[in-house]
């Protein structure tokens, strides 16, 4: 029986051999346990391209979802043109293959983003004006360990209430984006990993769990 002085023992029994009583108690072995955050991104990248398995996990739901890809229906005959011309456009900026890779890096990484790069007119630390976009150059995909979350909204009246406000690119993966700076959140499209706890995601920095 332990010693106790109010509610605080300062003895106890514990068994070396089943180690009962220790930190490493046999009887918590079969809890659940989330991925630990601070794991650092080299081994998250090293269990995705090192097992087979795993990086087969990682693709099957994106690889299913884009299969098909999608038909665009405007429900107007006389503009079946547009329709196409759109789709057209994404083949040629390669949607189908970003949105692939972002998703699988979401669960692999627990977070992702697509930056679409457009002439609006306007900053990259400016929201995007949708009426003034010209056209979409291009699009890169970052998982959640090249860009780090600068701002939340904490306005609980608006519908973007914990969401990320403003993202900093901290790896520049393809090089085009370089040094970005601050990014509005309007030109990204955000990719989440698995679905988590607003004090949860503040531990992990603004970002989900990885896909276990």
């Amino acid at each position: 029986m332990a010693k106790t002085i109010g509610k605080t023992a300062i003895d106890g029994w514990i068994n070396i051999i089943t180690e009962l009583g220790q930190s490493r108690d046999k009887r918590t072995g079969g809890r659940p346990q989330a991925p630990a955050f601070g794991v650092v991104e080299q081994q998250y990248s090293d269990i995705y391209h090192g097992d087979d398995l795993a990086a087969t996990i990682a693709e099957l739901l994106p690889r299913e979802m884009v299969r098909q890809w999608f038909t665009i229906d405007i429900g107007d005959s006389g503009l079946n043109t547009i329709s196409k011309d759109t789709l057209d456009v994404l083949d040629t900026l390669d949607a189908k293959r970003v949105v692939f890779e972002a998703m699988v890096w979401a669960r692999v990484f627990g977070g992702s983003l697509i930056f679409v790069s457009l002439d609006d007119g306007m900053s990259l630390d400016q929201p995007v004006d949708m009426t003034m976009i010209r056209k979409v150059d291009f699009f890169h995909v970052f998982h959640r360990f090249e860009v780090s979350v600068e701002s939340v909204n904490r306005d609980m009246t608006s519908k973007e209430f914990g969401q990320p406000e403003m993202y900093r690119v901290v790896e520049a993966g393809q090089g085009h984006v370089g040094d970005a700076g601050l990014v509005h959140a309007s030109r990204f499209i955000r990719f989440d990993g698995v679905m988590t706890t607003r004090a949860r995601k503040r531990r992990n920095q603004g970002w989900s769990d990885i896909q276990s």
